[in-house]
C-alpha cells in the first residue's frame, strides 16, 4: 500500500469532525493547502486549521492529536496527578499546575506552532493521553523534543509509539527540521523502548533535566 502524509486545511465543525475551508495558506508554517499535496512517507493525515478551532490536527490509524484547551482540564490534570503516570515525573501535578500546564502549551502554539498535543482515540473521541512536539535547546541549537505521555488505563496499546511516530513525521515533513530529539531517563524502560520503537538512537550521553539525569537520544530526517 501507498503510505503517505497527506495536508489539508480544515476547520473543526459541530459535530467534532473536520470540514474544509476555503483559505488556502496558514502562514506560520507555510502550509500548502491544496488537497493531496504529499508531504511524507507515513499514513498519516496532517490538517492546519483555523486559530479559533484547532490550530493543528495529525491523524493516524487510531489516534487524533489536537491543539488542548482549558476545556480539557478534567483530563489533563487527572492525567498528571496519576502516580504511575508521573513515576519518571519530578512529581504528580495538582490541578492548579495542570491549568499552569495547559496554559503554557497555549502559549507554545502561539510561540513555537507546536507543544503538546490532546491525543484521542480515533473512533470514539476518548482522550487516551497527551504527546506532540516541544523547543528544547541542546548545545546552542534549538532543537525539537518529542513528547509522549498515555493515561495508566490506555497502556499497553502502542498508542505511544503510534502518536510519537506521528510527531517525529510532523516535525520532519511539516516543521521541516532535521532531526529530533527525546530526552529520557535511564531507569524508564516503556519510554526507552518507544524511542527505540521509532527508530531514535542514543550514544549513551547524559544530560541533567529537571532534576534528574537523562539520556539523549535523537533521529535524523532520511534524505
Amino acid at each position: 500500500m501507498d503510505s503517505r502524509v497527506v495536508v489539508e486545511r480544515t476547520h473543526l465543525g459541530a459535530t467534532g469532525c473536520t470540514q474544509p475551508v476555503r483559505h488556502k495558506r496558514w502562514p506560520e508554517h507555510g502550509l500548502s493547502t491544496t488537497r493531496g499535496t504529499l508531504i511524507g512517507p507515513m499514513d498519516l493525515r496532517i490538517r492546519a486549521t483555523t486559530p479559533e478551532s484547532i490550530m493543528s490536527l495529525v491523524e493516524t490509524p487510531r489516534l487524533i492529536l489536537r491543539t488542548m484547551s482549558l476545556d480539557d482540564l478534567d483530563f489533563i490534570a487527572a492525567i498528571l496527578a496519576h502516580p504511575e503516570v508521573m513515576r519518571f515525573w519530578p512529581r504528580p501535578l495538582t490541578r492548579v499546575e495542570a491549568e499552569e500546564w495547559v496554559d503554557r502549551q497555549l502559549g507554545r502554539y502561539s510561540t513555537n506552532g507546536f507543544g503538546w498535543w490532546l491525543a484521542l482515540d480515533r473512533k470514539t473521541g476518548e482522550p487516551i493521553g497527551q504527546m506532540g512536539l516541544v523547543a528544547k535547546p541542546l548545545d546552542g541549537i534549538d532543537e525539537v523534543e518529542i513528547a509522549y505521555m498515555v493515561h495508566r488505563p490506555f497502556w499497553r496499546n502502542g498508542y505511544a509509539s503510534e502518536g510519537a511516530s506521528a510527531c517525529r513525521e510532523y516535525a520532519f515533513n511539516t516543521l521541516d527540521r532535521p532531526r529530533v530529539l527525546c530526552l529520557i531517563r535511564p531507569e524508564n524502560t516503556p519510554s526507552l523502548g518507544v524511542a527505540r520503537k521509532i527508530g531514535l538512537t542514543t550514544d549513551n550521553r547524559i544530560i541533567p533535566h529537571f532534576g534528574s539525569d537523562h539520556l539523549v537520544f535523537t533521529g535524523e530526517r532520511s534524505l
